[in-house]
């Protein structure tokens, strides 16, 4: 049994990685800021040590946030990665081994990606195994017969609700090679989907051309939603929780939390004491 970082003298060191907004990397830097004020004796558990982004695009908040919270920010931007192919992920190795060498003098124990847009491969995460975290917008509990996670990749919002389903979550995971397939980690409180008659009528008629806006605009609602009520509030307790030692993953990659397995996450019906 291993954990996925072992609490030591000095808060965990992370580095956040991010695209544009970066609300969850501000609610995570805004956690352990607040951590820090519950005692103002010792140093919080964890620690956002340095900021990496793809891009320098006017959307990018990445310097700002950076500077609010005096948090270096180091940047390979999306550009550079055209001549690795951008869009084959075999081609990739060469982009994230740049990656990996920037982010040593850091000495960062895990990577927390915080609406980062790139698929992130070897070496890094072979590099940072088990040490790598997302927080995605479904319930990844939700498995096929062969125990796939079904809602995966930027459309998962959208398929749930296509496919009936009455409310949704958010989860956190660890990131693998395989699109949102890593282990959950934390699965957020459900959020009810609502429909009005005339959005219940066109879904019913979804392969109609004339209704691929508004689906997509059904699916947003939701999605902007869930991120307040479930990817704000879990990502920053899975950080906490682990900077804590409180994960553990065995030999067989099972999960657990507080010694009790959670081969598929941890469902926050009900409330999640701290320790």
């Amino acid at each position: 049994m291993q954990k996925l970082f072992e609490p030591n003298s000095k808060p965990m060191r992370i580095a956040v990685f991010m695209s544009g907004s970066g609300i969850n990397a501000v609610k995570i830097i805004e956690h352990q800021n607040q951590l820090r004020l519950l005692d103002s004796r010792q140093e919080p558990p964890y620690k956002v040590v340095v900021i990496f982004t793809d891009n320098k695009k006017e959307d990018n908040e990445s310097e700002r946030i950076g500077n609010r919270f005096n948090i270096p920010v180091k940047t390979h931007d999306l550009k550079n990665m055209m001549k690795y192919g951008i869009n084959d992920l075999s081609k990739r190795e060469e982009y994230f081994r740049i990656v990996a060498n920037n982010l040593k003098q850091y000495e960062i124990d895990c990577i927390v990606l915080a609406d980062y847009r790139l698929i992130v491969t070897d070496p890094l995460i072979s590099e940072y195994r088990n040490r790598i975290f997302n927080v995605h917008p479904a319930d990844l509990s939700i498995r096929n017969a062969a125990g796939e996670a079904i809602y995966t990749g930027c459309g998962a919002v959208r398929a749930a609700i296509l496919d009936g389903r009455q409310d949704i979550r958010a989860s956190t995971h660890i990131v693998t090679g395989r699109l949102d397939q890593g282990n959950p980690l934390l699965i957020s409180k459900p959020l009810k989907v609502t429909l009005s008659r005339s959005e219940r009528e066109v879904l019913r008629d979804r392969n109609n051309p004339m209704h691929k806006g508004p689906i997509r605009e059904i699916a947003d609602r939701h999605q902007n939603k869930l991120k307040e009520i479930g990817d704000l509030e879990i990502y920053p307790l899975t950080i906490e929780l682990i900077s804590k030692g409180r994960f553990t993953i065995d030999k067989k990659g099972v999960v657990q939390l507080d010694g009790v397995a959670i081969p598929h996450g941890r469902k926050l019906d009900a409330p999640l004491l701290h320790s």
